[in-house]
């Protein structure tokens, strides 16, 4: 069964990247350049992960908070430029599965995604 990934990234260039990392993976990955897309979307459709580039769009603890209630089975992974998000201080600690340090490690991208397909995700087996 193929995995449902949705990527929220402005920049082609990434979104390329993970998909080449995912490419023997049986992934289905959409991804999506705004945050009003994003939002149609995960109103309309199952995921099981969303990957958010976290440097590109301006995402706040609110934005992330109102997406894990529409689907709280969705796990989020994010991707970023920065070690440290103080904006994103309570989604980093509740909603943000995992972050990855871009440019992005293929090995350690599919690991978490098959990590989290194989394993789910709830509040006992968030990372610490």
């Amino acid at each position: 069964m193929s995995k449902e990934i949705l990527m929220l990234a402005t920049d082609t260039e990434l979104f390329e990247e993970v998909r080449r990392a995912l490419k023997n993976e049986n992934t289905h990955m959409v991804n999506t350049n705004s945050i009003t897309d994003l939002e149609k979307t995960v109103k309309n459709t199952d995921i099981e992960v969303l990957v958010l580039d976290l440097d590109t769009l301006p995402i706040e603890n609110r934005f992330i908070r109102n997406l894990k209630k529409q689907q709280p089975a969705m796990t989020i992974i994010g991707l970023s430029d920065r070690s440290f998000h103080p904006e994103l201080k309570e989604a980093m600690r509740k909603h943000i599965y995992a972050c990855l340090c871009k440019p992005i490690d293929p090995d350690e991208l599919v690991y978490w995604i098959n990590s989290i397909v194989e394993n789910g995700v709830d509040s006992q087996n968030m990372p610490p």
